[in-house]
């Protein structure tokens, strides 16, 4: 059996980030998120979840810069429970390891959208395919071969691939 493990959600944070560093350097950044419940009470007013959230390395090190009380964010990420011992009671600690975030803008608010690595996909991708978009400095861009030369525009076939002595009418079975 396949296992999955998600959790997506969108709330305000209800405290600045705090970051925090491991002995081997790695940055840790925690914050936590209110997120408002769907559904409303007899009375009108909604329920809202708290949920902690920890960030690792360049994410951690983006949300602690940009992230601050109140301000609405988006978050990928997946469920960690923790056991631990305390004052002699074993204590369960529930919290979303964040994968990526997104911040939510307002009237002044700009959104940035980040994941775990440094280096976003988007970014990942274009270095990976430089050769499809060509040369950045256009004093190393080599000319592109037109890739649509010598095709025939109504049946899509190179010109040169059949000459008109490759078809022997004999061969047709009509």
């Amino acid at each position: 059996m396949a296992n999955f493990n998600k959790a997506i959600l969108i709330g305000r944070l209800t405290r600045d980030p705090e970051t925090r560093y491991l002995q081997s350097g790695t940055q840790m950044t925690k914050f936590s998120i209110a997120v408002d419940r769907e559904f409303s009470k007899k009375d009108g007013s909604k329920d809202t979840d708290f949920f902690n959230i920890v960030a690792w390395g360049k994410l951690a090190e983006i949300c602690n810069k940009y992230l601050k009380k109140g301000k609405l964010v988006f978050i990928d990420g997946e469920i960690h429970i923790d056991k631990n011992e305390h004052e002699g009671q074993m204590k369960t600690f529930i919290s979303v390891k964040a994968n990526k975030m997104q911040m939510l803008g307002g009237r002044s608010e700009e959104n940035i959208s980040v994941q775990k690595d440094s280096y976003t996909d988007s970014e990942k991708y274009r270095d990976a395919h430089k050769h499809c978009y060509g040369a950045t400095n256009e004093a190393t861009a080599k000319p592109q071969k037109d890739l649509t030369e010598g095709i025939d525009s109504l049946t899509g076939i190179a010109s040169d691939e059949f000459d008109d002595d490759d078809f022997d009418n004999t061969d047709m079975p009509f």
